[in-house]
């Protein structure tokens, strides 16, 4: 069990300081306090080009473009950690789950 935060961008930039990006153009943001360790999905909004996933409280694993866990290509999300990842055009979906 876990808290996730997804917020879904246009666009991050990095003006002067590559280690603080810049978040432009918020689409969604998704607050899921009760993650589980079983498959979870977001439908991202069709203007999102980067996530930043925060993982509140657990370890989450991540899946971009995927139902499930399982199907798709992983990205681990310490807990503390905020992790920003780039999308593949024409993404629909972010699969997660807490790892605990």
């Amino acid at each position: 069990m876990g808290t996730l935060v997804i917020e879904e961008w246009q666009r991050i930039g990095t003006p002067d300081n590559p280690n603080a990006p810049v978040y432009y153009g918020n689409c969604a943001t998704t607050e899921d306090t009760t993650t589980s360790t079983s498959d979870e999905t977001v439908t991202v909004n069709g203007k999102t080009r980067y996530v930043s996933v925060l993982a509140v409280s657990g370890d989450h694993r991540i899946a971009i473009n995927s139902a499930t866990i399982a199907a798709g290509i992983v990205s681990y999300v310490a807990e503390g950690e905020r992790r920003d990842i780039a999308l593949p055009p024409n993404t629909t979906t972010i699969a997660y789950e807490s790892t605990a």
